[in-house]
């Protein structure tokens, strides 16, 4: 992971927005965060881990992930991170706002942001965005966009965790040491990881399984061919052979069993079957002769019935004739009384449509008219919308006079505002360069007073080493200053022995100067460059301050800020001026063009009739009256109509009534007169001597002729069956067993007793066939299952054996080391020699990590434990046991020596950069110098390779420098480099 483009918004002591750009590191650089303490190196490292993991840096900063917003930046400025960032050729994007307070969209106070979180992937090669400014403008492709799925998706794509983050890439404050001292099991947590060698714990585990599965299915096989042979009684497989020869021999004793008992059985169903026949037959005689009995004694009644259906079928039609008669009567008289009843009502009908008519025609002479009232309620419709309107334009010329008027007043207000900007900007400009010639005069004094001291202090040196020089003169010996043997004048020799002085003193005392002479031109440049733009404001006359001394650059630079917020507010105030002045102009043309829109609305009203609820209710009134009216002239219309209606009806009723009695009455005289005809016809036909006096049911008539029938066809049946009978007894003897005549009842026990000794021999002989040739199935199975249990077996304890040597166990692996464990031991040592190639370097040669070969306990301690040898003092210790000096070498060199190994892994993680926080201050010069130089060789390889630090010293040694600026309105953080600022008006700083 290689880090391209930070952003940071309202994010720890940065106010607002931060950016910075890694282009001059990207192909291998070292560079250094440098600033005063608490201007926010740490949160730097902070954001990258935020973008990246949605936590800061260390866990102590953890603790409250709402102290990542700063407390400088402006309300209304949510807190956000944006980190662009490669692995391999891919670049990726992750924008992060952490769950913050944020103000209300609508009304006061502030509402509950929820945090999200959104990762992208560049579509394309990451070389095509090295030196783009605006990385938003590029094609992106979403990967996820939930806190959650981001955080997920960016631990599969890094191979790590926060955690092994922090332990392995960025270094982060206080937490340096914390690989070097965890413990075995912790670091073997992130090895794993790192190393991916998961992939041997799994081979170790398939294999345990493998094992395992292969033993459970021998010991299932095995046992499954046991059971069969249980089923069997069996107790081997030698004992088939045996059992085979005795169930053989069983079975053809049987079949001979089998035979004579199937004849014996035969035999007996045949006579069984001849008796139940002649049985059966004779039984039928007797029940058909019995019938043919009662057939006869029935013959007489069925003759009368027979004489009874031929008289009903003479006489019917008279009976049928006599009945149209009586109906037609029936109907005639009903005719007779529906046409009295009629004639009644159409009487009372013509009454009620008179009455109706008179009503109607009141109702309609009634005055106002429903016309007229239809005009005028059309007219009160038309006014509503107009007087609505004039109300409406009142309402509106009421609003604007408000507003003016409120105008008015936000206009005074605006001017004093502005009044009161400038006299503080105009304060604020003279007490900035009345502090500035304070500070300035201040800054003389220290600068005289300084360089007074060092003239003295040099002054006092030489004294010194004049007296020293006089001390060691000889007369006649040459001065080693100007040459010559005669020395008239020496110098006191005590003046040397009470000084003390060398020349260290002055050359320090001379750079305490030089470096007070560049801070006080530093400060003054700096005051100046800000001095230049108040410098058309400056006074004439600078008011004098009343206590010049305790001024301070803080005071001059809350004086400056000062002016600079009241004109910021001043430009504010002035818009919402022109604003408002601008908003006064439109709002009188907008009042004037209502007034003159309310002038033609009342022209159109006139006087009488301007009260909209006046009008309104007398439109509801009429209304009423109208549609009351209406429905009493529709109601009496309705009631006509329908009367007029019924007495045509019934007019009409009473003509039809009319017509079908004079139909009615013809038809009767036809009927009544062949009636007679029909009755004379058949006395002289002499069908019957006389009439009868009643008419049979139909119903009972068709039973009668069925009965007759029924009892035609069975007296027929019966002397055909009878027939049949008497000839198949006169072929059939009866059935003898020995000199007597047995029935079919004593045959059938015969026969039941033959059946079941025979389906008991049917049975046995289907045992034993099935039994031999299960017997022979099993000889089979059994040969080849006995074949593939030895392989199954063989398979068996080599899968067993494996397992034992892969997972440490003592029977198989002497090591007692798995060997996913002994992978990752065999890479430790290599992160250890890669180590101390660094490590050696740093501490010349004193110290070397080891991992001790034999441990008292390898299975617990996992083999990854760390110690220090000492070559000095040729011993060995504890890692925990080295100096703060000597633990941050230890710690840099293992964690460069992880990253070296991890990265020539085919198979691990690519770690192409190293974020270290502190711990450079432990080092003396030399160590510094050592470990210096070993960031430089890592580089080379094109890893970035970061350090925060506020040792001065650094600055000479590192070219790519970071600064972080801590001022009064948030920190600034810019390069050494001005080529490396993208500058942006809504930005303090953009890199």
């Amino acid at each position: 992971m290689k880090p391209m483009f930070l952003r940071l918004k309202a994010f720890g002591p940065f106010a607002n927005e931060v950016s910075i750009s890694f282009d001059r590191v990207y192909d291998g650089g070292l560079f250094l965060i440098h600033g005063r303490t608490g201007a926010g190196k740490t949160s730097l490292l902070d954001g990258i881990c935020f973008s990246l993991f949605g936590r800061p840096s260390s866990e102590e900063r953890e603790k409250d992930l709402r102290g990542l917003r700063s407390d400088l930046a402006d309300p209304a400025l949510m807190t956000e991170t944006e980190l662009v960032f490669s692995i391999g050729s891919e670049a990726f994007r992750v924008h992060r706002i952490p769950s913050q307070p944020a103000v209300k969209k609508r009304g006061e106070g502030f509402t509950e942001h929820k945090g999200t979180a959104e990762l992208y992937r560049l579509e394309g090669d990451v070389r095509s965005i090295s030196g783009v400014s605006d990385f938003t403008a590029q094609k992106w492709i979403p990967l996820a966009g939930k806190v959650e799925a981001v955080d997920l998706a960016i631990e599969n794509l890094m191979g790590m965790n926060e955690q092994q983050f922090r332990q392995v890439v960025v270094l982060p404050q206080g937490k340096f040491r914390e690989f070097l001292s965890s413990t075995s099991s912790d670091r073997q947590i992130i090895l794993e990881k790192l190393f991916q060698t998961d992939r041997f714990s799994k081979l170790q585990q398939f294999i345990t399984s493998r094992a395992r599965s292969t033993q459970s299915n021998w010991e299932a096989a095995s046992g499954k061919l046991q059971a069969k042979l249980n089923d069997f009684g069996l107790s081997s497989f030698e004992d088939i052979a045996a059992r085979k020869n005795d169930t053989d021999v069983a079975l053809e004793a049987v079949k001979k069993d089998l035979a004579s008992a199937r004849s014996q059985s035969d035999t007996l169903t045949l006579r069984f079957n001849q008796a139940q026949e002649f049985e059966a037959a004779s039984a039928r005689l007797l029940t058909l002769r019995a019938e043919a009995d009662r057939l006869k004694a029935e013959a007489s009644e069925i003759a009368d019935a027979d004489q009874t259906v031929k008289s009903a079928r003479a006489w019917a039609p008279y009976f049928q004739m006599e009945d149209a008669v009586k109906s037609a009567l029936e109907k005639n008289a009903e005719l007779e009384v529906r046409s009295l009843a009629a004639t009644t009502e159409a009487q009372h009908a013509n009454l009620k449509d008179a009455e109706l008519q008179k009503f109607e025609l009141d109702l309609l002479a009634i005055s106002p008219s429903t016309e007229q009232m239809s005009v005028e309620l059309s007219r009160l419709r038309d006014l509503v919308p107009i007087l609505r309107d004039i109300a409406k334009f009142k309402d509106q010329l009421a609003t604007e006079d408000a507003l003016n008027v409120r105008a008015k007043n936000d206009e005074k207000v605006f001017l004093s505002e502005q009044v009161s900007l400038e006299q503080t900007q105009t304060a604020s400009v003279e007490l900035a360069f009345a502090i500035d010639e304070a500070l300035r005069t201040h800054e003389a004094r220290l600068l005289e007073t300084a360089l007074r001291a060092s003239n003295e202090l040099e002054l006092k040196f030489h004294v010194s080493e004049a007296g020293r020089l006089a001390a060691i003169l000889e007369p006649g010996q040459p001065c080693p200053v100007c040459g010559s043997e005669i020395h008239p004048r020496l110098a006191s020799r005590s003046l040397h022995s009470d000084t003390g002085l060398t020349s260290e003193h002055v050359a320090k005392t001379k750079a305490d100067l030089e470096k007070l002479r560049i801070s006080t031109s530093e400060k003054r440049s700096k005051r100046q460059a800000q001095l230049d733009r108040l410098e058309n404001l400056r006074p004439s006359v600078l008011k004098p301050l009343p206590n010049p001394a305790k001024e301070t650059d803080a005071s001059f630079s809350a004086a400056f800020f000062a002016f600079e917020k009241a004109a910021d507010r001043k430009q504010v105030v002035l818009q919402n001026l022109n604003l408002l002045r601008e908003r006064l102009v439109t709002r009188g043309e907008v009042k004037m063009q209502l007034l003159r829109s309310l002038e033609e609305k009342v022209a159109l009203v006139p006087p009488a009739d301007r009260s909209l609820s006046e009008i309104t209710e007398r439109g509801v009134q009429l209304k009423a009256t109208k549609e009351k009216r209406v429905e009493e002239i529709r109601e009496v219309s309705s009631k006509r109509s329908k009367t007029t209606n019924e007495v045509a009806r019934l007019n009409g009723l009473i003509a039809a009534l009319s017509d079908e009695r004079k139909r009615h009455a013809s038809d009767l005289a036809r009927l009544q007169q062949e009636l007679k005809t029909l009755e004379v016809s058949l006395l002289k036909t002499g069908s019957t001597e006389t009439r009868p006096s009643t008419q049979i049911d139909a119903r009972k008539l068709a039973s009668l002729e069925a009965e007759i029938e029924r009892h035609k066809k069975a007296e027929a049946g019966n002397q055909a069956a009878t027939g049949e009978i008497e000839n198949r007894l006169s072929h059939m003897p009866p059935v003898k067993l020995g000199p007597s005549v047995q029935n079919a009842v004593a045959i059938s026990r015969d026969l039941e007793i033959a059946n079941r000794v025979r389906q008991d021999l049917e049975e046995r002989v289907t045992r034993l066939k099935v039994e031999a040739e299960s017997l022979v199935k099993l000889e089979v199975e059994a040969k080849l299952s006995g074949d593939k249990l030895g392989m199954l077996k063989d398979e068996a304890e080599r899968a067993v054996r494996m397992s034992a040597l892969l997972s440490g166990d003592r029977s198989q692996n002497k090591l007692l080391v798995p060997l996913s464990r002994f992978v990752l031991q065999r890479r430790f040592d290599d992160v250890l020699d890669q180590a101390n190639r660094r490590l050696s370097r740093m501490s010349r040669g004193q110290f070397q990590l080891r991992r001790p070969a034999l441990s008292k306990n390898l299975r617990d301690s996992q083999g990854l434990e760390i110690r220090v040898e000492d070559s000095n003092a040729g011993t060995e210790r504890h890692a925990g046991s080295l100096s703060g000096g000597e633990s941050f070498m230890a710690a840099l060199s293992l964690a460069l020596g992880l990253a070296d190994v991890v990265q020539a892994d085919l198979g691990g993680i690519k770690i192409d950069s190293v974020l270290i926080d502190e711990g450079f201050g432990t080092l003396d010069s030399e160590s510094l110098d050592l470990a210096m130089k070993t960031l430089v060789d890592l580089q080379a390889g094109g890893r970035i390779v970061g350090i925060i630090s506020h040792v001065q010293e650094l600055k000479a040694q590192v070219q790519h420098r970071l600064e972080v600026e801590k001022t009064a309105r948030g920190s600034r953080a810019a390069w050494n480099d001005s080529a490396h600022v993208r500058s942006e008006p809504s930005r303090d700083v953009a890199l």
